[in-house]
């Protein structure tokens, strides 16, 4: 079954929010939860992951740990059990095509969207750190 074209980008868009045990998070050990931060326009979806805590690796980089944004779980108790962060210091990228597969198997499902506020801080954020270059940028955070 396919799903149709306007649905697909109803639901792969910048502030979706799923959660995946895709097999490109095998090494990981466990599935993610990740927020679509950008579609380029070559189809590769930019993400965030949200984590339980801030890796270390981030707190000897200040403009790294700068990225760590909060969430609570009051505000997302669809699928948040504790607080947490979104790792957007970090972007990650996955073929359009390859994440709606994962979708149509169920190895991926849609939770939430993202809080237009949170959004917007993010968005904000990523647009004037040093940690993305030009291309990032313009490819996913752009207007």
């Amino acid at each position: 079954m396919e799903l149709p074209s306007a649905l697909s980008k109803a639901l792969i868009k910048r502030g979706s929010i799923f959660h995946s045990k895709d097999d490109r998070f095998r090494e990981i050990g466990h599935g993610k939860y990740f927020v679509v931060i950008g579609v380029s326009q070559t189809r590769v979806v930019g993400f965030f992951f949200i984590n339980s805590n801030i890796n270390p690796k981030e707190w000897k980089n200040s403009a790294r740990f700068a990225l760590q944004y909060p969430i609570r779980a009051r505000d997302y108790p669809s699928f948040l059990r504790h607080d947490s962060f979104i790792g957007c210091a970090s972007l990650q990228e996955w073929a359009y095509d390859d994440l709606l597969d994962s979708i149509m198997r169920g190895q991926t499902e849609y939770k939430a969207t993202l809080h237009e506020s949170h959004l917007r801080d993010i968005l904000e954020q990523a647009r004037q750190s040093e940690v993305f270059s030009e291309e990032e940028i313009e490819s996913y955070f752009g207007e």
